[in-house]
This record gives structure tokens, C-alpha cells and sequence, in this order.
């Protein structure tokens, strides 16, 4: 009896403990911790500097850390692999990029983490458009202009990108399949080489991100022939839309949000998508967001598991399609 006396407090502690791990993994009073957010891209750059927008918002918000830790390399591979292994807890997120989970798998294999089923949707948080770009001292004065020119040098019209298996590939591949033309691919070590190379002139053009360029555009230095967008954008408001400039049904966006390890309790999820949504209705965040060129759009979970499957296989049947044309 003395033993028993002895043990009941002992399992009343161990209960009141699981209580309290069952109620901190449901979302109750989270966080009381620091938040890591896992950023794949090199610190200073577009991605990186919205990725430090929303830890300063969700940081005000909640009254803990939350802090961006970048973990570049291999495309983005490695940031994203880091996260899908981590606790299921909410005290390690995404900053999710639609390129390493949607287009990247297509060029090569990825066995570090599956793109459809590793992650648990949060939300997106913005959209970011892309734009077809020349030099500003190119003959090319309109996307008219570039497809005319391609059409009559099939295979010789140079474009850059980020890499083989980027985005730039991918929406310009798009473009082709869209305008019946071949274009020249000219990969390279990143998003920064390839941007030099355009302003350089080295290459003919680049479909890239707005977010990426907009500095060289309000420099003068880069001429934007069409956004690939259902509406003309809010940060180029000239810019015709590519339907608008003759190329019908071509739109091509990223998204950027957040996600979390597979298993993340819905709690979790549902109070920082609530956070998102927040941030985005706060003036000086929203301004922040335009002037980095970015389209504010947070989406439900849900939605967001449905833009990736849709990506995917959108991005998957232009890749198999091309593969089996140049087998031809």
C-alpha cells in the first residue's frame, strides 16, 4: 500500500504531462517557443527578404521568435528535405517554394523527400508573376517582335535561366508550346549569372520572376515586353498582359508560402494560416510585399495541396512532351 501511495503521484504527474504534450500538439497555446522558419535560398534575395516579412508579422503577432535560418543548395533541395524530416510540431516551417516541389522533381530524381506527400499545406502566401524581359538596348521592342524573330530563326533565339529544371525553363518551354517556336536554352549556376547575362546582352531574353528584376527595371537597364498574367500588375502597370500582346491563355506564376513536416496537427495550421491572413491586411506589410513586386494572395490548405498537384502534372506532361518530341 505504501508502494501505491507512492506511485499515484507519481502517475497523476505523468498524466498531467501527457495532457499537456496532447494539448501543445493540438495548437493550444502555441507557440511558447522560438519558431524556425527554413528559407532554401541564400539570405538577401526577394525570397528571402518576403520570408523575413512574414517572421517579423507572425513574430508580432504571437510575441516568440520566429526566425528565418536559410539552408540553400542543390536547387533548394536541401532546405526542403531538412524540413520534411523535422517534429511534427510547428516549431520548424517551410518557406515553401512552388519550384522545388512542382518542376524541379521532373529533371531529376529526388529521393531525399516526395514533393506531393512530405509537407503539410499552411497556406501560400503570394504569387509571384512572371514577366518576358530584353535587354534595354535590344531590337526586340514587343513580344510580337520575339515571336516573329523566333519563328524566323527556329532553335537560334538564346533565352537564360536559373538552371536546368527552373522555373525560367519551364515557363519559356510553356511559351514554345503556346507559340509553335524552338527557342535556344542557355542554362546557368543561378538566378544572379543568368540576370547578368540579360543585362549583358548575352543572351535575347529571360522570362523570369518581376520580383527578381524590378530594380533593373526602374534603372532602366531591362525592357518588360508582357507580364504572363490574367491582369496587368499592380508594380508594372504599363506592361501589357501576354493575352493582351497576342499570346492567348499564357500565364505563369510562382507561389510562396508556408508549410510544415507531414503530420502537423490541423490546430497548428489553422491558427498560422489565421496569421497569414493577418499579415497581409496590415498596411505596412502589404506595401512591403508590392514594393518586392509580389502578388498578396494567402489560400486555405486545401487550396494550396491543389495548386501543387496541379502544378505538378501541368509541369510533368510539358517535360514528358518535350522529351518526346526531341526523340523524334
Amino acid at each position: 500500500m505504501i508502494g501505491l501511495r507512492r506511485l499515484l503521484p507519481a502517475l497523476a504527474g505523468l498524466a498531467f504531462a501527457l495532457h499537456a504534450a496532447a494539448a501543445s500538439a493540438q495548437g493550444e497555446a502555441y507557440p511558447n517557443k522560438p519558431v524556425s522558419i527554413v528559407v532554401s535560398y541564400p539570405a538577401g534575395g526577394p525570397v528571402d527578404a518576403l520570408a523575413r516579412l512574414l517572421a517579423q508579422s507572425l513574430q508580432k503577432q504571437f510575441g516568440q521568435p520566429f526566425v528565418v535560418e536559410n539552408r540553400p543548395g542543390a536547387a533548394g533541395v536541401i532546405g526542403h528535405s531538412y524540413v520534411s524530416r523535422a517534429a511534427p510540431n510547428g516549431y520548424t516551417l517551410l518557406f515553401a517554394a512552388d519550384p522545388v516541389q512542382t518542376i524541379l522533381p521532373h529533371f531529376q530524381t529526388i529521393s531525399n523527400y516526395d514533393p506531393l506527400k512530405d509537407y503539410t499545406p499552411i497556406g501560400t502566401l503570394v504569387d509571384s508573376v512572371f514577366g518576358i524581359f530584353v535587354n534595354q538596348d535590344s531590337k526586340i521592342k514587343s513580344l510580337s517582335d520575339l515571336i516573329a524573330a523566333a519563328k524566323a530563326n527556329p532553335g537560334q533565339l538564346k533565352y537564360g535561366s536559373a538552371g536546368i529544371g527552373s522555373g525560367n525553363q519551364l515557363v519559356t518551354m510553356l511559351l514554345e508550346q503556346k507559340t509553335g517556336t524552338k527557342m535556344l536554352h542557355v542554362p546557368f549556376s543561378g538566378g544572379a549569372p543568368a540576370n547578368l547575362a540579360l543585362l549583358s546582352g548575352s543572351v535575347d531574353f529571360m522570362i523570369i520572376s518581376i520580383s527578381s528584376v524590378l530594380d533593373q527595371i526602374e534603372a532602366g537597364k531591362l525592357k518588360a515586353l508582357a507580364v504572363a498574367s490574367a491582369q496587368r500588375q499592380k508594380s508594372l502597370p504599363n506592361v501589357p498582359t501576354a493575352d493582351e500582346a497576342g499570346v492567348k491563355d499564357y500565364t505563369a506564376s510562382s507561389w510562396f508560402g508556408l508549410q510544415g513536416p507531414p503530420g502537423l496537427p490541423p490546430a497548428i495550421v489553422a491558427t498560422l494560416n489565421d496569421a497569414m491572413k493577418k499579415a497581409l491586411k496590415d498596411p505596412d506589410f502589404a506595401s512591403a510585399t508590392a514594393k518586392l513586386g509580389y502578388s498578396p494572395e494567402v489560400g486555405a490548405p486545401e487550396t494550396m495541396k491543389q495548386r501543387i498537384d496541379t502544378s505538378y502534372k501541368l509541369w510533368g506532361d510539358l517535360v514528358k512532351a518535350a522529351n518526346q518530341n526531341a526523340t523524334k
